[in-house]
């Protein structure tokens, strides 16, 4: 009697708990990211299928928010803004048939929808003024993890009315409407970590399967040193992996180029960055190449490379070329015409030296004369602008490295070659500001040519320093 009663007490809660939350068993929802184990980097899709009982759907289901939804229904991946863990990225990943609207993250987002035979999708009998459509959706959304530690949480919310009244129009209306919130569990999701063996020095992306290409704009049949000219290079592939962390494609520096600047233009194929490159002396061979990073998940870390045909250079390239060539030349005297040679030139270098200690003494109000000056003067005024010729200048005169001439760790190159550290940042600021404006449209900055003549004077009072006792400055 006793086991009897507490079956009918059982019986009784449970019909009560199935009439107080008739959605239990109406709405089910599944999620699944693919691939489930991505790499961090890798971009990768997060699932949510949600299915609906015709019968509740038409009975209870409600829109959830003021906007009306074709599937009203509000899917969360539990991702936000203030994460840095996981990032949502902005391409829509293909999902066929996707038509219907649906709400996935506070947006308005497609899914696609598939109804059993005999299930509803007229217009709801609860008032509202979109069909609801039922049985099972499907939606998407594309992500990217930052951290091997990274995890979802995803959910799905919708609303139901557990009573409906008539108003005087004679529509339906929701009364004592409930919110209701599905957990969701991912139990095969994981991101793995990037491997360390093969790893390239401070990688830190992309990753995908890319193709690299490039092509150069109006290149010139000759180059002298200074010239500028352009080379747009486009990746092709899971682009959007890297617009949120990663190097992108690089040029080969030392090797004769340097790039002064990147502009990333829109392209239907991929990514295509401009690079403003100007030619620079070198005295290893030319090499006009790119490469790119990348860790495809499939093969492993790949550099990708391209190289482009180069145009005849003249100039200072060849000068350099020949000056390290004649530095490393090894002697071909044999050791018999040396001593010859020496004891012929004692005698008349004694009488040499006597006669240019005369020359020196009347002349010390002469300058020594960096053989770097007139060049880079010269250099200066090929230029047809007040920054580039500063730069020009800069290269020759005191030879500061090419990667420097964007601003980038110009400063410690001029203090080392003998300027004051207060006159060095202001050369830097400004080259630096000259740089922003060139890719960013703004008027170039004034003073160029002032910090010009300072750069020259400051030179020259080094020359000074270092000069010889009973030699002046430089000549007027």
């Amino acid at each position: 009697m006793i086991f009897t009663a507490i079956a009918l007490v059982a019986a009784l809660v449970a019909h009560q708990d199935a009439d107080d939350e008739p959605w239990r068993d109406a709405v089910r929802a599944r999620a699944w990211t693919q691939p489930s184990q991505p790499f961090v980097g890798q971009p990768f899709t997060l699932f949510v299928e949600v299915e609906v009982d015709d019968a509740f759907a038409r009975a209870g289901l409600v829109q959830p928010s003021a906007r009306a939804l074709d599937v009203p229904l509000l899917v969360w991946s539990g991702v936000d803004a203030e994460r840095d863990d996981l990032v949502a990225l902005d391409r829509v990943p293909a999902l066929d048939g996707a038509s219907a609207s649906i709400a996935f993250d506070g947006v308005t987002a497609r899914s696609r929808v598939e109804v059993a035979p005999g299930a509803s999708r007229d217009a709801s009998p609860l008032g509202q003024t979109r069909p609801v459509v039922v049985e099972r959706s499907t939606t998407a959304r594309a992500f990217v993890a930052r951290t091997p530690d990274a995890q979802f949480a995803p959910r799905v919310e919708f609303a139901w009315a557990r009573r409906f009244e008539t108003d005087l129009f004679g529509d339906r209306r929701p009364v004592e409407v409930e919110r209701e919130s599905l957990a969701l569990a991912l139990e095969d999701f994981a991101v793995r970590a990037l491997p360390d063996e093969g790893r390239p020095p401070g990688f830190d992306g992309p990753v995908g399967a890319f193709e690299l290409d490039a092509e150069a704009v109006a290149l010139p049949a000759t180059l002298r040193e200074g010239d500028a000219f352009e080379v747009v290079v486009v990746v092709r592939g899971g682009t959007d992996a890297w617009r949120d962390g990663g190097r992108g494609p690089r040029l080969v520096e030392g090797r004769g180029y340097h790039a002064r600047g990147v502009l990333e233009e829109p392209r239907d194929d991929g990514r295509a960055l401009r690079f403003e490159l100007v030619a620079v002396p070198t005295a290893q061979e030319p090499l006009l190449g790119f490469r790119f990073d990348a860790f495809d998940p499939e093969r492993g870390y790949r550099t990708l490379a391209v190289d482009l045909e180069q145009p005849e250079r003249i100039d200072l390239a060849l000068a350099a070329t020949r000056s390290a060539t004649r530095s490393a030349a090894p002697s071909t005297a044999s050791e018999d015409d040396a001593s010859a040679l020496v004891r012929w030139l004692v005698p008349v270098g004694a009488a040499f030296v006597v006669f240019a200690f005369a020359l020196v003494v009347r002349r010390r109000a002469r300058a020594s004369v960096d053989p770097s000056r007139a060049a880079a003067r010269a250099a200066a005024a090929g230029a047809n602008e007040p920054w580039s010729a500063l730069v020009a200048y800069l290269l020759v005169r005191p030879g500061v490295p090419p990667g420097t001439v964007d601003g980038s760790g110009l400063a410690t190159a001029l203090e080392r070659a003998g300027l004051d550290a207060e006159l060095a940042q202001r050369v830097e600021a400004g080259v630096r500001a000259f740089t922003a404006t060139r890719f960013g449209g703004d008027a170039p900055p004034a003073g160029a040519k002032a910090l010009l003549d300072e750069v020259e004077g400051a030179l020259d009072a080094r020359d000074r320093r270092v000069a010889p006792k009973g030699r002046a400055g430089p000549p007027s």
